[in-house]
């Protein structure tokens, strides 16, 4: 950010402010001292924050136009809403669930098919998917005919789901097709890394405990299970707590 400040400072005065290629100028505000006596007495604490609600206070009285204080540190949006300010979030981070790659996909196949992966545990056909992909397949005569199954990346074939998937996993039992997709890719030893995402309360955290547990408790395929909480400050980021990493890490552990 320093560096291309310095570069833009090459282009006119930073106080004056310098017009950007996509329209809107930048201009670096300093805060009046006068301004951060004004704050409430809750906020007369000299920090980097209140200097910038500060500013944006000032510039919301000189400015004629909308003064809009856009910051990802969640209380400091709450104090500038507290001040009168507009405060926003920033939107060019955002990802619509709906436009993520759902991990799923549905194929019609002839019946012979259908019947030969129930019976060899596996298929080829010419089409690919992605590694992992969960397939369910459907009878192109009998939609009610299906089965679901994954494709391996590396032997290019169709694979069943483990019948696992239909059994009670750490007293936890798969209710619809997507937790059984999901719970076939959590206990495969083969996949390192799995990624769930769905709305609150589809069970992702809980399919994920299950299978880990199982693996530890029931196979024994792993040592321990390490659950860790979202690690998403209220304020400062973990760079700004003392200790090393696993000091850092302990308070979400």
């Amino acid at each position: 950010m320093s560096r291309n400040l310095y570069i833009l400072r090459q282009q006119g005065s930073l106080i004056e402010g310098i017009p950007l290629d996509k329209g809107g100028s930048l201009r670096v505000v300093l805060c009046k001292r006068e301004t951060l006596k004004e704050l409430p007495a809750e906020l007369e604490r000299d920090s980097g924050d209140n200097a910038i609600l500060a500013s944006a206070l000032e510039l919301k009285r000189q400015c004629q136009c909308a003064v809009i204080l856009v910051s990802k540190d969640t209380n400091i949006r709450i104090k500038a809403n507290a001040l009168g300010l507009a405060a926003e979030d920033y939107e060019t981070d955002k990802v619509d669930v709906d436009d993520l790659y759902s991990g799923t996909t549905e194929v019609l196949l002839e019946p012979e098919l259908i019947n030969k992966l129930y019976k060899d545990g596996s298929i080829t056909i010419k089409e690919e998917f992605f590694p992992n992909q969960a397939l369910t397949l459907v009878d192109s005569t009998n939609p009610s005919h299906t089965a679901l199954a994954t494709f391996d990346g590396v032997a290019k074939k169709i694979v069943a789901l483990s019948k696992v998937t239909s059994m009670e996993v750490s007293r936890i039992l798969a209710r619809n097709r997507e937790q059984k997709f999901a719970l076939d890719l959590l206990l495969r030893e083969s996949i390192s890394l799995v990624t769930l995402v769905g709305q609150a309360g589809t069970g992702k955290t809980l399919l994920a405990i299950a299978a880990g547990l199982s693996q530890v408790a029931d196979t024994h395929i792993y040592s321990r299970l390490l659950i860790s909480r979202p690690v998403i400050p209220m304020g400062r980021d973990l760079g700004f707590l003392p200790g090393d990493v696993n000091e850092k890490l302990t308070p979400w552990m």
